[in-house]
């Protein structure tokens, strides 16, 4: 593409609804893609999975079209109504198919899944460990997805404060069912600390938590800027969900500069590498002790807080962004 040419890219976002990392992963991108890139940010009409919404939103993407189509993710099943050639579909995770079959299982697996994989001329994953659970679930050539990381929000910048060893601030990052809440509280059990949770808690969440006498409190419906003072006022940062299709949370401690614990399963190691302490996300007694291990062993902190400020790098907007850039020249180059 010529200095004087300029590529027309429309990114489809969902209805807006709970905080959700989305958003943000593809606002920090736009801001990055090269000035030869013209970039309209588009949101969805309708929110929910009524046949009535499906069919709005579906309605809102075809006559929005652009030149290129990126589908940024949640409404996977707007690509029916776009070109295939010019159509980009990012998936993020394939958790909603999780669970005992149904026939709403069926329906969700078919309109967001394999309908439009099918229909979506190319396909990125934000891990290695998403892409082997498309492959896996769904019929799809693995030439056609691409791994593309999530970037690091340049909000999150590095912040050093002395680390509180009599009573530590963990930050827990979400409250669904894969945030493994319950689990955590068991293993906070007797260990002294206040823990700030980013989302309401359930009632059963809430009520473990005081059977195990942890202190918590919990703030929903906060700014991105909020959100990352939340990582500057703790002391470490827990991540130990049972699946993630990447985990943020995992570098936005590493780039405030938080020791991070997270699970060995799933995206999450390969989003971490060495730069946090890995877990089996299952085993209470396992949480425990790596709990135990960050809060009294100040060089494992240290050697942590160091490797995440590294692992980073990998995580920087520049560099994810100019992966996106060369996708789309790929896809314009084809028109």
């Amino acid at each position: 593409m010529s200095n004087s040419e300029r590529m027309d890219v429309a990114l489809l976002f969902r209805h807006p609804g709970a905080f959700f990392s989305i958003e943000e992963v593809f606002h920090t991108v736009a801001a990055y893609l090269p000035e030869s890139i013209s970039v309209r940010q588009l949101i969805a009409p309708r929110g929910g999975a009524g046949a009535s919404a499906l069919l709005a939103n579906c309605s809102w993407a075809g006559g929005n079209r652009s030149s290129i189509n990126h589908i940024t993710g949640d409404i996977h099943y707007v690509v029916l109504a776009l070109p295939r050639s010019r159509t980009i579909l990012s998936v993020h995770d394939l958790r909603i198919l999780d669970g005992p079959p149904s026939l709403r299982k069926s329906l969700l697996k078919l309109l967001w899944f394999t309908l439009p994989v099918k229909q979506a001329g190319h396909i990125t994953v934000v891990s290695e460990a998403t892409k082997v659970e498309l492959l896996r679930r769904v019929r799809v050539d693995s030439a056609k997805v691409r791994v593309i990381p999530n970037p690091i929000s340049p909000q999150f910048t590095r912040s050093i404060r002395p680390f509180n060893g009599t009573r530590p601030a963990i930050l827990q990052v979400g409250t669904t069912d894969n945030k493994n809440i319950l689990r955590l509280a068991q293993a906070l059990r007797g260990i002294p600390c206040t823990l700030s949770i980013l989302g309401k808690p359930t009632d059963e969440q809430m009520t473990c938590l005081r059977e195990n006498e942890v202190e918590f409190r919990w703030v929903a419906g906060v700014s991105s800027e909020e959100v990352a003072n939340l990582y500057r006022e703790c002391d470490l940062v827990t991540f130990i969900s049972t699946c993630e299709g990447f985990g943020l949370p995992i570098i936005e401690g590493n780039a405030v500069g938080r020791a991070v614990i997270t699970s060995r399963i799933s995206s999450m190691p390969e989003v971490a590498g060495d730069a946090a302490l890995l877990v089996d996300p299952f085993d209470v007694v396992s949480i425990r002790e790596a709990l135990r291990a960050v809060i009294t062993d100040g060089e494992l902190r240290k050697g942590l807080i160091e490797k995440g400020f590294n692992n980073v790098h990998r995580f920087l907007p520049t560099a994810i962004a100019m992966q996106y850039a060369d996708l789309y020249e790929e896809v314009y180059r084809t028109i």
